[in-house]
């Protein structure tokens, strides 16, 4: 089942947001087109500094509402998913993520399939872009009634109990894994690393 909230949301990104960056982007590059370089250089520069702006943030609208809804695990499993995910939020590096995912566990059923997503992205995205991590081995297995994936890395960790006012990604995947009736472990310490596990039974 879809968070109810999270539906929501996507949707009204996509019914009032979008249409709006749409309408000032497609004015915006129509401006561009209709202005005389020769006598409006300044403004020429700062349209093209609008369009840019308008152009990052339909793509993140887009972004936004494709995280919100989950995929057709029937035709990839979820590890592909987050394969191609983290492609999409062009996460630096992600050649350094190891992939070791049983059979078995790709056979799961979607609500875990989309928790295990979202999760693995978060925890790869966080690793690499502030972890600073040169290796993320993510590890998954489904044995005797219960899922779990392991994200670990070699990055310069950090202390779970003082996280900085601002960064959400943590608390995201807890309650994302509370919500699919999993639990989340996270284990780190300055300069040591950091393993995150995602269990469901």
């Amino acid at each position: 089942m879809i968070d109810a909230e999270a539906a929501l949301l996507g949707s009204e990104i996509h019914d009032e947001l979008m249409p709006l960056l749409f309408a000032s982007s497609a004015n915006v590059h129509r401006l561009l087109r209709e202005l005389d370089p020769e006598t409006g250089e300044e403004h020429l520069g700062r349209l093209r500094d609008v369009a840019q702006w308008l152009d990052q943030a339909m793509e993140s609208g887009r972004q936004m509402i494709g995280g919100v809804f989950p995929p057709d695990f029937q035709t990839q499993s979820w590890h592909q998913f987050s394969k191609a995910r983290l492609i999409e939020l062009n996460v630096p590096k992600a050649e350094v993520i190891t992939w070791s995912v049983d059979e078995t566990a790709s056979l799961i059923e979607s609500e875990t399939a989309f928790a295990a997503m979202r999760i693995t992205v978060e925890a790869c995205r966080n690793a690499i872009c502030h972890g600073q991590a040169t290796q993320v081995d993510v590890q998954a297995a489904a044995k005797n009634g219960k899922f779990t994936v392991s994200i670990q890395d070699n990055g310069i960790g950090f202390d779970p109990e003082q996280i900085p006012e601002g960064h959400f990604g943590l608390k995201a995947m807890k309650q994302r894994a509370t919500h699919a009736g999993g639990e989340l472990l996270i284990e780190s310490k300055p300069g040591s690393g950091t393993r995150i596990v995602f269990a469901i039974s």
